[in-house]
């Protein structure tokens, strides 16, 4: 009679102590053993899983919800909570991968640890390969069309209208200021110079979140995430005819998903005029008004008694001799700027408010 081996398997658990942490962690043992009737030879293997749990924060220290944790080389993943905590069976022996959209991922070998906490780097560069575009977003490398991007922190200037905050750092952009009265100091802004008639719109189409049309004057650069301008045909090509004058694309800020952040701004600047006409006092423009006249063979208008009396400044009533830019203008001007954003969410909806 032939006797065939037998594989015999059986499995129990055995709670320890972890003294470092003062917790009760669980293992689980599975034992195989296989038996042969020539040798009798015996095998034996056990393998001890166990929880880790921890805790993911950013840079700052706050937690990230969201994040995949995964065993390395198997399909075992779970996701971080709205606090940044996980929990995930593991072996001694394996590697757990942390990942998260924007930031570097981190492999960290479990070594029979129960608490692996993390905080994520940010990867500033995998942002910057990727540029908004007419239909949504595209990596640079592949780009043929002209475009430039300018970052959200250039437009953070103490200046109430965004067409001012972009005059003169995007090429091929021109920004004409034509007044400085409150409420209407905005800029018109030509890209590439006018493509259309002057019956036309000669203003750059501008997309706000996909939506066209809309008033730039209305949008705080605190609330800018990405601000792009198309200038060439085949940049603007979706956009038709709409897109003859170049088209401005701007991303506003939108929620993420964790506790309500509350960022305030108070910006202060001094204005100051970059040059102002020099004009001369009432006794020069009369003697060189009557200097003009006599030249030209007719009878000075102001006497010479009048003059001194302006010059004297004995009656400013009667005879005045005001610098009224003087009067009406100060050396400096203040420009005051408060923002205030509240932001945040859940795994259902997220919110971003500004004042």
């Amino acid at each position: 009679m032939k006797i065939k081996p037998l594989l015999l398997i059986g499995s129990f658990v055995v709670a320890g102590l972890n003294q470092s942490s003062a917790s009760t962690t669980e293992y689980s043992l599975h034992t195989a053993g296989v038996f042969t009737n020539h040798h009798a030879k015996f095998s034996f293997e056990s393998i001890a899983i166990y929880k880790v749990s921890g805790t993911v924060k950013d840079e700052l220290g706050l937690p990230v919800p969201g994040v995949s944790v995964r065993v390395a080389g198997t399909q075992k993943v779970v996701a971080t909570n709205e606090n940044g905590k996980y929990t995930i069976d593991v072996e001694a022996t394996d590697v757990l991968e942390f990942s998260f959209l924007g930031y570097k991922k981190q492999s960290i070998p479990v070594k029979n640890k129960v608490d692996i906490d993390v905080v994520l780097e940010p990867e500033a560069g995998s942002l910057q390969e990727v540029a908004i575009v007419g239909f949504g977003k595209q990596k640079k490398a592949s780009l043929v069309g002209a475009q430039v991007t300018i970052k959200p922190e250039e437009l953070k200037l103490p200046v109430r209208d965004l067409t001012n905050a972009i005059a003169g750092r995007l090429a091929g952009v021109v920004a004409y200021q034509r007044g400085g009265a409150p409420g209407s100091d905005g800029s018109d802004i030509f890209i590439r110079g006018v493509g259309t008639f002057a019956s036309s719109p000669q203003a750059p189409l501008l997309v706000v979140d996909g939506v066209p049309d809309r008033s730039i004057n209305n949008i705080d650069p605190e609330d800018v995430e990405s601000f792009t301008v198309l200038k060439d045909a085949s940049a603007t090509a979706v956009y038709g005819t709409r897109g003859a004058n170049g088209v401005i694309i701007i991303i506003t800020k939108k929620g993420k998903q964790g506790k309500p952040q509350v960022n305030a701004e108070f910006n202060q600047a001094i204005n100051k005029f970059t040059e102002l006409p020099k004009f001369v006092d009432a006794p020069t423009f009369m003697t060189l008004y009557n200097e003009g006249l006599t030249m030209r063979g007719r009878s000075a208008l102001y006497t010479q008694e009048r003059i001194d009396k302006h010059a004297s400044g004995e009656d400013p009533d009667l005879y005045p001799n005001v610098n009224w830019y003087d009067e009406l203008f100060k050396d400096f001007g203040k420009n005051t700027r408060a923002t205030l954003n509240v932001s945040g969410g859940s795994e259902n909806a997220t919110y971003y408010i500004s004042a």
